[in-house]
């Protein structure tokens, strides 16, 4: 059985495999700058970097300190990759549209609060690249709602995880088939579209 890359834990952490799907569902490919705006330890943002292009950039930021720390010394000391990571909040300046891709597990109230993104998340829409690709793994599409997105669900696929039947949502500017990049190639797949 393969060691997990992450040297530190959490309450309401994903599996490895799961962040790996996530990143798959992204279409890296294409990608110059992915974000996890929400990271935790960082099990997204490191199974991201780890297939990405040598062009491309991850960015992994959360507004919990002690989680931006324990990110960066998982992504150096765990899994040997390199990744920015920031301690901001979600609504943070980046430069519009400057972010391709995002792949996040954003939390579902149990184990961790979302009050603080749903303050703060007016802006996010902004920084999007024109032709971007969101993959969020959430419960009843609350993720999007709670964003106060408009955008559109191009794929899902429900996942059991620690007894909740959560979904991985893949959304776009505009409905178009779903593109998964696994390693240098790219094969376009319908996944059960809402």
């Amino acid at each position: 059985m393969k060691k997990s890359r992450l040297r530190e834990g959490r309450p309401g952490a994903l599996h490895p495999p799961l962040a790996a799907s996530m990143a798959m569902l992204a279409d890296l490919g294409t990608a110059g700058v992915v974000l996890d705006p929400l990271c935790g330890r960082g099990t997204i943002a490191i199974e991201t970097a780890l297939p990405m292009p040598g062009s491309g950039a991850v960015v992994a930021f959360d507004f919990d300190a002690e989680a931006v720390q324990v990110t960066r010394r998982n992504a150096i000391e765990g899994a040997h990759v390199c990744m920015r990571t920031v301690c901001c909040d979600i609504g943070a300046p980046f430069r519009r549209g400057s972010i391709d891709r995002v792949i996040s597990n954003p939390p579902w109230d149990h184990q961790v609060p979302w009050s603080r993104s749903r303050r703060s998340a007016g802006s996010f829409g902004d920084v999007l690249a024109e032709e971007f690709r969101i993959v969020l793994l959430e419960l009843k599409g609350q993720a999007a709602k709670a964003l106060g997105a408009s955008w559109h669900p191009l794929a899902s696929l429900q996942v059991s995880l620690r007894g909740q039947h959560p979904v991985v949502t893949v959304y776009g500017p505009a409905p178009a088939p779903v593109t998964v990049s696994i390693g240098e190639k790219s094969v376009r797949v319908k996944i059960f579209s809402r």
